[in-house]
């Protein structure tokens, strides 16, 4: 393949299934096919050719976040159609999840593939094993990318496990999940983690010094041409842009904000194909958290098609130009992509570049912007809160997500003070605790890492006893949508912002004996207390033991005092009306959970 132009007609399916299943595989229609093709028969579909992709994955790579490349490129003579003449993806599908299992091996090609030194036992080890995992022996004895491999994420957590078991060290997930890492790469990798001198993969102090620095460049270089501080022409009303609007916690943001009378317009950006695709993204989102549409509501919410992964965020120009011109004077950034098995490199574009994007489109504002940030991924610890560099270390030893949670968080807090005073600017960031349903709904997300690990804790019967004067930071979503509206400063526009704290941290929670003592009543069960140790090794051996039917597998990794410890030794200084609160917010939770059929225990 030449050139990118001789592309005709392009289609990228996820398939389920199949010899390539749980990754983006591109089926591509060319003007001819490449020399060096290997040829996929399909009764179907005719011929396929497999493509040697490292042209075309350059030059994706260069405009494109990692995760969003695919990992094949298939050509095929005619990609087939629909009725109206558009690209029949159900049936491509369909074909790429009935491929045999061999078909996958076939893909790796001279430039992909090397045979391993007899003397790296280790890789060989890890080959191996993969070549078993995979029900492939091409793979034993060579050293091949792992992201050529089509690994599954359970798979990849097989693999950790077996390393870990093996090997021992302190490798985590990410490692597995970087760009060019291969088995030969991996096997070093773990034989520096064995040895306790695996360098942290990212610097991410210098990642937030970088961006800060840059950041602060452009606003000094931008007040020059443009006024200090002006108004919006909104005046009193406020026009607001709402990121990651459809997910758990932005829906009730959404939902709280068309209820203030100070809100004249709400932009929601959304992943979608068009508007109306992302208006019936929304819908569902509203539908699911327990809401209906209010006809107050109208004319009072407009769809933009985004992707916080692309530049502007993705957004039309006409779009991006109005977070300049004055149009939009709050922007609450609540998107993220919450992945805790990729690494900081994979999720960056999304969890930090679309961060850095806002705050610099903010420098050309022609009037002043209320930004709220919503923090996340990071364990609560007050004891830790002063220090940047504490919080940062203890970072570097956490999952990728909150690694790029926490660089976006600090580099919004080290550009406050500047923006306030350059730019009339007022930034805040918002760190809540574990976001539960509320008090009168108790929709409890259960892809959330609390309730997983509470349902792991039960269907186990066991609880963690020794710690149980801790705090555990958690609140209802009601409660954290309302103080992000508050602080976004929606309930009084026309405040001109003053040098205060911009970081606020929600202290709602509950202490671990009480979480322990509503499960039991609420579920009419009894829980064994272990010490900690105890009861994180019995919940790892249950889970293994379960295999990826468990709620608590695609989270394995996490299960270790250090990495999935959720509370933390501090008095807790809320009111007793704040606490009956959330703990009636929990046992909601519970009573739903247990509804569903989640928590089975009796």
């Amino acid at each position: 393949m030449n050139s990118p132009s001789i592309i005709s007609r392009a289609v990228v399916a996820y398939p389920r299934s199949g010899p390539f299943a749980d990754q983006l595989v591109a089926v591509l229609q060319l003007d001819g096919t490449s020399s060096n093709a290997c040829v996929i028969k399909s009764r179907r579909l005719g011929p396929f050719h497999i493509l040697g992709s490292s042209q075309i994955d350059l030059m994706l790579r260069s405009r494109l976040p990692g995760y969003m490349v695919p990992s094949l490129f298939l050509s095929i003579e005619q990609i087939p159609l629909t009725g109206s003449g558009k690209s029949d993806r159900k049936k491509i599908h369909d074909h790429l999840c009935s491929l045999p299992s061999q078909v996958r091996f076939t893909s790796y090609g001279a430039p992909d593939i090397s045979p391993l030194s007899a003397d790296d036992t280790v890789a060989i080890a890890i080959s191996a094993f993969l070549a078993d995992l995979l029900d492939s022996s091409i793979i034993q004895n060579q050293d091949v990318l792992l992201d050529r491999l089509g690994i599954s994420s359970i798979q990849a957590i097989k693999l950790l496990s077996w390393l870990k078991s093996n090997y021992g060290g302190n490798l985590s997930i990410e490692h597995l999940s970087r760009e060019g890492m291969s088995i030969r790469t991996l096997a070093n990798t773990v034989q520096l983690a064995a040895s306790g001198t695996l360098i942290p993969a990212v610097d991410l102090a210098g990642e937030v010094r970088e961006f800060t620095e840059s950041i602060l460049f452009d606003l000094r270089q931008n007040s020059c041409s443009t006024p200090v501080y002006r108004e919006s022409p909104a005046g009193s009303h406020s026009t607001v842009l709402l990121t990651g609007a459809t997910g758990y916690l932005g829906i009730e943001i959404l939902r709280q904000l068309l209820e203030q009378p100070t809100v004249s317009l709400v932009h929601v950006l959304i992943q979608a194909s068009s508007q109306e695709a992302g208006l019936k993204r929304l819908l569902q989102a509203l539908s699911a958290a327990g809401h209906v549409w209010e006809s107050a509501w109208e004319g009072r919410v407009v769809v933009w098609p985004g992707d916080l992964s692309q530049p502007q965020l993705g957004l039309q120009n006409r779009h991006w130009e109005q977070l300049t011109n004055g149009t939009i004077n709050t922007i609450i950034h609540n998107g993220a992509l919450v992945r805790y098995d990729l690494c900081y490199d994979k999720l960056k574009a999304v969890n930090v570049l679309a961060t850095v994007d806002i705050l610099q489109v903010m420098n050309s504002s022609s009037c002043a912007i209320n930004f709220v940030y919503i923090s996340g991924g990071q364990r609560l610890n007050p004891a830790q809160e002063l220090s940047e560099a504490l919080r940062i270390s203890q970072a570097a030893k956490s999952t990728g997500y909150s690694q790029s949670k926490l660089v976006s968080e600090l580099i919004v807090s080290r550009v406050a003070d500047e923006f306030r005073k350059v730019r009339g600017h007022r930034l805040r960031v918002i760190r809540p605790g574990y976001i539960i349903g509320s008090p009168t709904k108790g929709l409890a997300n259960t892809r959330d890492y609390i309730w997983r690990l509470v349902a792991g804790a039960v269907d186990a019967g066991i609880r963690s006893s020794g710690h149980d004067d801790e705090w555990m930071f958690v609140c209802d979503v009601e409660q954290v949508a309302q103080r992000i509206v508050s602080s976004s400063g929606i309930l009084f526009p026309s405040t001109k912002p003053t040098q205060d704290n911009h970081v606020t941290t929600i202290m709602d929670g509950i202490y671990l004996r009480d979480l322990w003592e509503l499960l039991c009543q609420e579920l009419q069960c009894h829980l064994d207390p272990l010490n900690s140790s105890e009861w994180w090794s019995r919940l790892r051996n249950v889970v293994e033991q379960q295999g990826d039917g468990h709620p608590l597998w695609p989270l394995h990794f996490l299960l270790d005092q250090d990495q999935g410890a959720f509370t933390c030794d501090w008095k807790s200084i809320t009111s007793d009306d704040n606490r009956f609160l959330v703990k009636k917010a929990i046992q909601k939770n519970i009573s739903y959970l247990k509804q569903t059929g989640f928590l089975l225990r009796t």
